[in-house]
């Protein structure tokens, strides 16, 4: 869809949700290859830095926090939607 559009503003939109996405997908890779080579999951995505597992916990795009769930999956609290705007009083 990135590649077949020609609306500036839906680009914009789909490659901002691509790098959201992608960087749920290297946490995620992160986080199984701990659990491979420690042989138990994390606490907290810090300790995937911390061991040297990521550099550094990206940034959502979105502006939201990720949260490591029960089952081992990765989400955003913005679930990769803009904040709506504030509004004006």
């Amino acid at each position: 869809m990135l590649a077949e559009t020609d609306d500036a503003l839906m680009k914009a939109r789909l490659q901002k949700r691509l790098v959201a996405l992608e960087r749920a997908v290297s946490i995620e890779e992160a986080l199984e290859k701990y659990r491979a080579e420690e042989g138990e999951g994390v606490e907290d995505l810090q300790e995937l830095v911390a061991k040297g597992y990521l550099e550094e916990l990206p940034a959502d795009p979105y502006g939201g926090e990720w949260v490591l769930m029960e089952n081992g999956r990765v989400f955003s609290t913005s679930k990769f939607a803009e904040a709506p705007p504030a509004k004006v009083k």
